[in-house]
């Protein structure tokens, strides 16, 4: 098996990014059935948010403390 490196890891974080940048665009504003409350930009928000804190965990190797 095979070691997956760091920039592995950021390089899918980075693209995950650009796709739901890319499926969000235009519809920001729209509601989220599933997250009642909740609309497209605070889903993307939210997403981008978590993917940061996972992002600086694999730059650093250490956990960030939110």
């Amino acid at each position: 098996m095979s070691r997956v490196e760091p920039e592995d890891y950021l390089r899918t974080l980075d693209a995950g990014a650009r796709a739901l940048l890319r499926s969000a665009r235009g519809s920001l504003g729209r509601p989220v059935r599933a997250c009642p409350g909740w609309d497209v930009a605070d889903v993307v928000v939210h997403v981008g948010l978590v993917w940061a804190w996972a992002a600086e965990i694999v730059r650093t190797g250490e956990r960030a403390e939110r």
